[in-house]
């Protein structure tokens, strides 16, 4: 604002007045669209649409949120410190930036900004909505995914339920009862009672779908198509709880219904679980609590924040007793994602080194959860979702409809373990020791990488490493996150 100026003071400096009235006719011509200054605005307003698409902010509600877009503006987040004024951002094809980032602008830390998905997987997917809704190459994204029968059950809903991260089973179903299932004897006895359940299928709970299935068996024939997430392959209603409970894109998280979500707030988590659930991850299990996930600290657009670490491949040329120390923690978080107090079981997908990352302590975490599979062993999980005839647009966003997935039962526990020892500990540990304990060490990964081996002999084998690995790392400094805890306890 402004000072205010007395008659006293105008007296003394007679061209102020002329000078606010000059002033406030500038600020008027930028502010005001009917006479905008040809000089000032345009320049303003492009570097801002240019921020605007760079963050993905043009297709919301279709992204992940808008959590954390005012430090972007204020320039509290900037890339590589080469942010100056304007937002001039950099370049947009690449699947993630380094960053720092401040609360005060005073004092900064290394953050990464990263995209759901590469730029080129997003574009895909945008012409994927409008092909869906046979619109133009460009569409309305938003408005497209807002016609969704299975957006429209998410606003009807007060809780997120399996049934909603679920296929969808209703007007296709009931094209094929028309042809077929009327004539058939099941049916025949009851033809207007069979029509009324394939009318009313999509609004079911999962109690009344299995009574269906059983009255009608041709339904059996027809598959599910769900979100692709492997985090929502086995859902729990306790861990779709979590979910809710936990969505930190929302200002009143902490309740597990979904009251106090606007239509904006379901379309965005919506979103993001069926491109990419790993910021979901990073919110319902946190750091802060022990779970091997870096912090999240908001979304802006299409893009998440997180906390700085470097990718575990830079350390293929590490010396020895940090490569042990690096694969003894991996096989530590493998473990607690098998094994921990809340009783879920998780599992990878897929994995490769630039997935893991580390701190600037020394410490080990999972960079990249979107292959991170959840099964709840208190609760259950009902069956995975499969896909079918009946495609979901949420379901195929980056894909084809994912293919059909085993049960969640056939999951072993030694998935995860035989993905590592393949893919990722042999470049870390090759060379690195001397003759008899890297022989030992070879012939325990081979060991550990073969999946037809029973998981209770590749659980062995990591446990036998881990046994190699622990005398082989050392104490100082350079680690940590165990530094000097280490001088007096054996468990580092």
């Amino acid at each position: 604002m402004e000072p205010w100026l007395g008659p006293e003071a105008a007296a003394l400096r007679p061209g102020w007045p002329a000078l606010l009235l000059w002033v406030s006719a500038l600020r008027c011509s930028v502010s005001s669209p009917a006479s905008p200054s040809p000089s000032l605005v345009p320049r303003v307003r492009t570097s801002y649409n240019f921020g605007r698409t760079f963050l993905g902010l043009d297709k919301c509600n279709a992204c992940i949120g808008t959590s954390i877009c005012k430090k972007f503006f204020k320039e509290e987040i900037r890339f590589d410190n080469r942010l100056a004024s304007h937002l001039r951002l950099p370049s947009g094809y690449l699947p993630s930036y380094s960053a720092n980032y401040s609360d005060d602008s005073k004092t900064w830390r290394p953050v990464e900004v990263s995209r759901l998905v590469s730029k080129q997987q997003n574009e895909i997917s945008d012409r994927r909505i409008c092909a869906f809704a046979a619109a133009p190459k460009t569409c309305s994204i938003e408005r497209v995914l807002r016609k969704t029968r299975r957006f429209q059950k998410w606003l009807q809903a007060k809780r997120l339920t399996p049934d909603l991260v679920r296929g969808q089973h209703c007007l296709p179903t009931k094209r094929l009862l028309g042809r077929s299932v009327v004539q058939s004897d099941a049916v025949s006895k009851a033809p207007k009672m069979a029509l009324a359940a394939v009318e009313t299928f999509c609004t079911r709970s999962f109690i009344q779908i299995q009574q269906y299935l059983w009255h009608f068996p041709i339904l059996r024939t027809r598959q599910w198509t769900g979100l692709p997430s492997p985090l929502l392959r086995c859902p729990s209603q306790r861990l779709l709880d979590r979910v809710v409970r936990r969505y930190a894109e929302v200002p009143d998280a902490g309740s597990i219904f979904m009251d106090h979500f606007t239509d904006r707030d379901k379309l965005r988590l919506l979103y993001t679980l069926a491109v990419n659930a790993h910021p979901i991850l990073l919110q319902i299990f946190p750091g802060a609590e022990g779970w091997p996930l870096p912090r999240y600290l908001g979304s802006c657009g299409r893009f998440l924040i997180s906390t700085s670490t470097s990718p575990l491949q830079e350390f293929y040329s590490a010396p020895p007793d940090q490569a042990a120390d690096l694969a003894y923690q991996l096989l530590g978080v493998l473990e607690s994602l098998r094994s921990n107090d809340l009783n879920y079981f998780f599992y990878f997908t897929h994995v490769d080194a630039g997935m893991f990352g580390i701190f600037n302590n020394g410490h080990l975490f999972i960079r990249d959860a979107s292959t991170l599979g959840v099964i709840d062993r208190q609760e259950g999980s009902q069956a995975a979702a499969r896909a079918g005839e009946n495609k979901d647009i949420f379901s195929c966003l980056l894909s084809d409809c994912q293919a059909e997935l085993p049960s969640c039962d056939t999951v072993p526990e030694k998935q995860s373990l035989v993905l590592v020892c393949r893919q990722v500990l042999p470049r870390l540990l090759q060379g690195k020791f001397p003759s008899p304990v890297q022989e030992e060490i070879d012939a325990i990964l081979t060991w550990c990488g073969e999946d037809t081996r029973p998981d209770a002999e590749v659980l062995g084998a990591a446990s036998r490493l881990k046994d190699i690995l622990r005398p082989l790392r050392t104490c100082d400094p350079r680690f940590a996150y165990r530094y000097p805890d280490c001088k007096y306890n054996d468990k580092f």
